[in-house]
C-alpha cells in the first residue's frame, strides 16, 4: 500500500465531519506526537532537509521537516492556506482559517494566519512557543 494511501486511511475518519479547525488540530496532534524529535545533526550528523515522505519514514524529525509535513497534510485534507514562519533557531507555520481561532496570528497579503506550531508539543492553532511569545517571525511564502 502506497504512503498516501495509508494516511488517508488512518486520517480521513478522524477528521471526516470537522470543521476546517477541528481538521487541523488533528493533523497538528498527528505531527506532534507520531514522530519523535531530533535535530538533524543528532539524527543525520548534518544539516538534512527531508521531503514530507522521508520525514514520516525516518524516526525522527526537527522543525522544518515537521513544518513541511504539516503544510502538505493542511493542503490535502483542509484545502486551507499555509505560510511558514522563521523565528531565531525554528522554524514554524501558520494557517488561514475560514472561521478563525483564539490565539496568535499574523497579516500576511490581505488574510490572517493562525500559528500553528508541529514542535510545539500539546499546542493547537493559535498557541506560540513561550520563548518566542514577543518575537516577530519572518513570514516564508
Amino acid at each position: 500500500k502506497c504512503l498516501q494511501a495509508s494516511l488517508d486511511e488512518y486520517l480521513m475518519p478522524k477528521i471526516a465531519n470537522r470543521n476546517g479547525l477541528e481538521k487541523v488540530n488533528i493533523l497538528l496532534e498527528f505531527v506532534q506526537f507520531a514522530i519523535g524529535y531530533q535535530t538533524d545533526d543528532q539524527q543525520f550528523g548534518q544539516e538534512n532537509y527531508l521531503f514530507p515522505e522521508e520525514t514520516i519514514y525516518y524516526p525522527f524529525a526537527d522543525c522544518e521537516d515537521r513544518v513541511s509535513l504539516m503544510m502538505q497534510l493542511v493542503k490535502r485534507y483542509t484545502g486551507l492556506s499555509t505560510i511558514g514562519l522563521s523565528y531565531p533557531d525554528h522554524i514554524s507555520m501558520a494557517v488561514a482559517f475560514n472561521h478563525p481561532p483564539q490565539g496568535a496570528f499574523l497579516s500576511y497579503s490581505g488574510s490572517h494566519y493562525w500559528i500553528c506550531d508541529p514542535t510545539y508539543l500539546g499546542s493547537t492553532c493559535g498557541m506560540v512557543m513561550p520563548k518566542f511569545k514577543n518575537i516577530q517571525p519572518e513570514i516564508i511564502n
